[in-house]
Parts: structure tokens; C-alpha cells; sequence
């Protein structure tokens, strides 16, 4: 930690605030401009620079082990209390063998790991539930602040949370923003940006759960759980579901250089933040220990054996810089993993499996208030939906998931709450709250996406690059909602270039009709745009803002390349995108070459790229533009865990470090620590 300049002769006052800035200059630096790798195909108020998502800096991996391994036990203190004992950039480590808790683990000090011995090895049985920023979860990485937390509460929280208006500095990619007062705001700090939801339509980019205009549901959970409706702004108490504060996003503070102006990063992701919504800038505590930096969970199973409650096995709370790698976890209840207020959390090289009750709210890993993730090689297996819930400047890539379901014997609702087990349900249900925003899906191998704005509102500008998207369920015996791409009313201004769509063993449309909906028919089609569903009303808006391009599909047989789908006329916050003057794609928007630490498998090693209309020599039946991606061929190859030979279906035995040449990434990093300069 970088401390004050005390008082001292000017000579050397003058010396130690050379040095001071030079360090500071350089924790912060960032790389010079430069072309993205999606310019001259996406217009820039369309995308991000999605390179700095996840850790940053990447995932150490030169911590050094604090104390003795630990034996299997029945005693979570002595977990715990190991984790309490280390320093930075320590691990504590877990044996192998079965540890069977009856209270949770929580890793809250910065720069500290809990490593077991490989996820085949160490198991962690939890039969309870515990508490961490206001939410339920057995397994916590994070400050856990209970009391210190936006969350759902009415008001700003007994004085601990606190708010601002934010005055000044809305364009995009901006860092530097105006404020009411920089009380409680100091450099390392992370907070927390917001603005009103839009409860008029005016064709514009739109963040918003406003009823019945951009939400069609109207009950008890009609928005986000950090949609905070509060009087900071003179809103109405009790929320009234139409003054939330939609639109987010959580930075860091760079510096503190005025009684009225920081300095973030990253920059503004959305580019529809305006003075006339209310911006705010909102924190959740008031010392540096209100967020916790660089925690990690690596190497060891996780299994929930607690079927009440709704509560996830593993919680990202307060944390930035956390990650979760070579994990598997094994029949969550609402979630495998939660990430809530937090940012640059990373999730790679793990394995998700099942539900304990199979019901709607089964999902992988969620998103409740939280930016810049990495959801990166991952294996998810019968869960409702695999990612879920809105983030913004996400990433969630090169991942495959097998048999999203819900409800008793693996299947959906359907609106008249028929059980059909023939139902396809999305891996990606992308925002499903309001919240999020320029998300990138890239290289993912599995059913398909929806974004979901009709339960509880949502934020648009999704860009899916690269995705191999049956529409339909790897399982088979899928014959209801096979749609590789729905995209619900106000859910504007998304990408969707070079991607394979569609099931080439059933027959497909390309375009749903607008102010239809093929959802719970045995009807299948490539995309729905823009249904609402009453009382929401259809949007013609969110086809004649999509981009299309570089997409192979199977309704044609072949790659459309047409300027139709380009939309050269913008909306509001969102330019017109010109026309690509070509067909050349990159191989990533966010990876600068193939992620060789991990790419190579024991069954061959997949070209760079995988997935696109300019590979060939792949899959025939979809004109050789897909391979097998690092995480599919790691799941067709695992074989059945015999300690769970009962599970259907079988739950596979995992460890990365026999899928993968390298689990996680090379790099070695210092703790990542809070700056503080007085």
C-alpha cells in the first residue's frame, strides 16, 4: 500500500512525490490506443475493448503454501481459521480425500487462495448454508460485508452505503467523471455508477424493468435485485418498479483529484449514461476493507447437499480480482456460482453438473450486480441455463454446456405451466435483468442464446462472435423452442457476427415473423427478434438494430453476408454501423492469439480459430466451419465419477490438468492491493 507523503524539506518532498506518481502511473497504466480487433466491422459505440476482462494482470501463480496441508475434516474453523492465518499472495492447501462440513467456508483476506489437491481429489461436502452480503451461499470469496451491501433495501443502508450525484463526464470510454463530493472515495476503491430507467420509449438504446413497457412481468420480483429505487433522488418509497436505477456499472478509482473528480477504470462501457436519468455514483462502504482483491479457488470439488432455501454453493462477494479455476461443483440449488458486486471476477476450467431440485432457478454461474467477468473454458452440464444474469463489458467464452432443463424430469414451463420434457432450453440467457450491457459471447459450443427482457427488463448491446449454436440440445429428443438466437422486445442495438447457427437434422427458418413467436412450438428458425408478450408490446426496433454478419445458418446452407442486416441508420445513444467493406474476420475480439496454456487437449488440439465461416475442414454437416472446441472434447472424453453412480446422468470425474496441456493461466503476478495516497 502506497502511504501518505509526510511532511519533510522541499528537496526531498518534491522527490518522494516524483516517486509516488511514478508508481501509481505505473499500477495503472494502460496499453496505448489502438485498433480494436472488431474495427471496420462493429461501429465503436457498439463494442468495448473486451481485452482487460478478468483478472487483471491474469491469475498469479507464484503463491507460496502457509502452514501444513490439511487433512479431511469435519471442522470448518480450522479451514477457516488457516485462511485467517495467511498472508499475501499465500495459499492454504487441502489434502485429498472427503471434508464433510456442517458450516461454511469464507476466504475474505486479500491475496489469499484456497487450493485443494486437484478437483478428482479434494471433495468439500457442505450440508449447510451460510451468510455473505445479504445472500446465501457455503463457499464465500469476498469481503462478505452483510451490512454493507446495495442490494434490494428501499434506502441507502444505515449510513454505511452511501451516495453522490454524478455530474459531469457521460461519453463513453470516458474515465475521468464530476461529482457531487469524493467523500468516501478513495484511490483503490471500487464504486458503484447507476442511472434512472427509461419509463418513456423514445427508439433509443433503453436499460430499464419500467412496466409494462420494457417488462412484461408485473410480480413480486419485476426487477433486478441491485436495481436500487431509493430517495437519493427524490424517488418514491416504496419502490414503485418505475424509478429504479438500471443502468450499472462497477469501476475502480484511480485517483481522487478534486473535492469534485476521480479518475476510473475501466472507462464508461454503455453509451447511453446522460444527466437527464440521474446519474449517481453509489459505494457499499466507507474503509479500504470493503471490498476484498485477488482471492482465489482452485483445484477441488464442491458439493451441495442442501435442497431448501434458495442459496448458490459458491458466492463472489465484494471481491475484485477473485477467480475460480479447476473447480467442479456438483448439484446447486438457485446457482453453482453467484458473482454479486463484484468485478473482474474469472471463472475458468471448471465443471458445473446439475441441480439438486431441478427447478427454474438451476443456473451455472449468475451475474447480480457485477462487471467485467471472464467466463472462460468451462463445462456445464443439466443446469437450467448455464450463464445467466446482467453484467456489463462480460466476457463469456470458448465454454460448452450439455442438456440445459428445468423442473422434475428435465424439462420447461411453458406458459400454461405444462411440463414438457421435449423443451430445449438456452445456455446463455444473457441479462434476464437489467443491469448489463456490451457483453461479448464468444467461441461457445452449445444450444443458444436469449436475451431475456420480458421478466425482468434488460440492457441491450450484445456481441456474440464465433458461437457454434444448434438451436437445439446436444442431449437429443429436443422438439420445442429449437431458436439458436431469441432476442426479446427493447433489447437493442446487438452484433452478431461470424457465428454457426442451426441443427442441420431439422428443418429451420431463418426469421421469425415479427409479432410472432415460435417459443414452446415444435416450429424451429435460426432468430426471434423482438417479441414481447403481453402487455409488452412487440419491438420492431431490436431487427433494424441488429448487425448481421459473416453468419453461416442452416435455414440457407451457407454464409450471409448481406449489407440488409447492416444497420446503417442509428438510434439514440448507438451510431449507424456501416457497411464492412469486406469479408475478413478476426480470430477473436478479445484474445490476441490461440490460449495456448490451455487449448491443446489429449484428443488433438483444435485450429485457431474453431468456430467461423472462414474455417474450414471441420464438422461436414455444417460445411466444416465448427471443431470441437478444448471444452466439449474434455467432456466427450471424461468418464463417470463411480462415487456417483447413481446420478442421472452421470456426473463426470474432472481435473483440468487431464483435459488441458496447462489449467489456468502462465503468468505470475503481485497480490493485487488497494492504493491509497493521502
Amino acid at each position: 500500500m502506497i502511504q501518505g507523503v509526510c511532511p519533510m524539506p522541499n528537496s526531498s518532498l518534491f522527490a518522494r512525490l516524483f516517486i509516488v506518481i511514478l508508481v501509481v502511473a505505473a499500477a495503472f497504466a494502460t496499453a496505448p490506443a489502438q485498433a480494436q480487433p472488431w474495427s471496420g466491422i462493429i461501429d465503436p459505440s457498439r463494442a468495448i475493448d473486451w481485452s482487460t476482462a478478468g483478472v487483471p494482470g491474469g491469475i498469479p501463480t507464484n503463491r507460496t503454501q502457509c502452514g501444513s496441508t490439511i487433512a479431511p475434516t469435519n471442522n470448518a474453523a480450522i479451514i477457516n481459521n488457516a485462511l485467517a492465518a495467511c498472508g499475501a499472495n499465500q495459499f492454504v492447501k487441502l489434502g485429498a480425500g472427503t471434508f464433510h462440513l456442517s458450516a461454511g467456508v469464507n476466504v475474505t483476506h486479500n491475496n489469499v487462495t484456497l487450493r485443494g489437491s486437484g478437483s478428482d481429489q479434494t471433495i468439500l461436502k457442505f450440508s449447510v448454508v451460510t451468510g455473505c452480503i445479504g445472500w446465501a451461499g457455503e463457499l464465500g470469496l469476498g469481503a462478505c460485508n452483510n451490512n454493507e451491501w446495495l442490494g434490494i433495501q428501499d434506502e441507502v443502508l444505515d449510513g454505511v452505503s452511501w451516495t453522490t450525484p454524478w455530474t459531469g463526464g457521460y461519453v463513453k470510454g470516458t474515465t475521468k467523471l464530476t461529482v457531487g463530493s469524493t467523500a468516501n472515495m478513495a484511490a483503490g476503491r471500487l464504486i458503484w455508477l447507476d442511472q434512472l430507467g427509461e419509463t418513456t420509449d423514445d427508439g433509443g438504446l433503453v436499460s430499464s424493468g419500467y412496466y409494462p413497457t420494457f417488462r412484461g412481468y408485473n410480480g413480486p420480483t419485476a426487477v433486478s435485485m441491485f436495481n436500487r429505487c431509493d430517495t437519493a433522488d427524490g424517488e418514491p418509497i416504496p419502490r414503485d418498479y418505475q424509478h429504479c436505477r438500471t443502468l450499472q456499472q462497477i469501476v475502480r478509482i484511480v485517483s481522487v483529484d478534486s473535492p469534485t473528480q476521480i479518475t476510473i477504470t475501466p472507462g464508461l462501457e454503455m453509451p447511453n449514461w446522460r444527466s437527464a436519468m440521474k446519474p449517481a455514483v453509489s459505494g457499499w462502504g466507507r474503509t479500504d476493507n470493503s471490498s476484498a482483491f485477488g482471492i482465489g479457488l482452485e483445484d477441488l470439488t464442491v458439493e451441495n447437499l442442501v435442497a431448501i432455501n434458495d442459496h448458490t454453493i459458491i458466492l463472489v462477494g465484494d471481491c475484485y480480482g477473485c477467480w475460480i479455476k479447476n473447480v467442479r461443483s456438483i448439484n446447486g440449488k438457485r446457482a453453482h456460482v453467484q458473482i454479486m458486486q463484484s468485478a473482474h471476477t474469472e471463472i475458468r476450467d471448471s465443471y458445473f453438473y446439475g441441480s439438486i431440485t431441478s427447478n427454474s432457478q438451476s443456473y451455472g454461474v449468475e451475474h447480480f450486480g457485477a462487471s467485467d467477468s471472464l467466463i472462460i473454458n468451462n463445462i456445464s452440464e443439466s443446469t437450467t441455463a448455464a450463464y445467466v444474469g446482467a453484467c456489463s463489458g462480460c466476457v463469456v467464452a470458448y465454454n460448452y454446456n450439455f442438456g440445459s432443463f428445468y423442473t422434475d424430469g428435465r424439462g420447461c414451463i411453458d406458459p400454461t405451466n405444462t411440463r414438457n420434457s421435449t423443451c430445449n432450453y438456452w445456455a446463455h440467457f444473457v441479462n434476464h435483468d437489467t443491469g448489463g450491457g456490451m457483453y461479448l459471447l464468444e467461441g461457445n459450443q452449445h444450444n443458444g442464446m436469449r436475451a431475456d427482457a420480458w421478466f425482468h427488463g434488460g440492457s441491450g448491446a450484445t456481441t456474440a462472435f464465433r458461437n457454434a449454436w444448434r438451436g437445439n440440445d446436444d442431449q437429443g429428443g429436443k422438439t420445442v423452442n429449437q431458436i439458436a438466437i431469441v432476442i426479446d422486445a427493447a433489447q437493442r442495438a446487438n452484433n452478431f457476427v461470424g457465428n454457426l447457427l442451426g441443427d442441420p437434422t431439422v428443418s429451420m427458418v431463418y426469421e421469425v415473423p415479427f409479432g410472432s413467436s415460435y417459443e414452446w412450438t415444435s416450429q424451429a428458425a435460426i432468430y426471434q427478434f423482438g417479441a414481447g408478450g403481453s402487455p409488452m408490446p412487440n419491438d420492431p426496433i431490436v431487427a433494424s438494430s441488429s448487425l448481421r454478419w459473416g453468419n453461416y445458418d442452416t435455414a440457407h446452407g451457407s454464409v450471409q453476408w448481406n449489407a440488409s442486416e447492416v444497420p446503417t441508420t442509428g438510434i439514440r445513444s448507438v451510431n449507424g454501423n456501416p457497411v464492412p467493406a469486406n469479408h475478413n474476420l478476426p480470430n477473436s475480439f478479445f484474445l490476441a492469439a490461440a490460449p495456448t496454456s490451455w487449448w491443446a487437449t489429449p484428443w488433438g488440439t483444435p485450429p485457431w480459430p474453431p468456430i467461423g465461416p472462414d474455417v474450414t475442414g471441420g464438422n461436414p454437416a455444417l460445411a466444416g466451419h465448427v471443431y470441437d472446441i478444448p471444452s466439449k472434447l474434455c467432456f466427450t472424453h471424461l468418464s463417470n465419477d463411480p462415487a456417483y453412480g447413481s446420478s442421472t446422468p452421470p456426473v463426470k470425474l474432472f481435473n483440468a490438468t487431464n483435459c488441458y496441456r496447462s489449467s489456468g493461466s502462465s503468468v505470475t503476478t503481485a497480490p493485487i492491493v488497494t492504493l491509497t495516497i493521502q
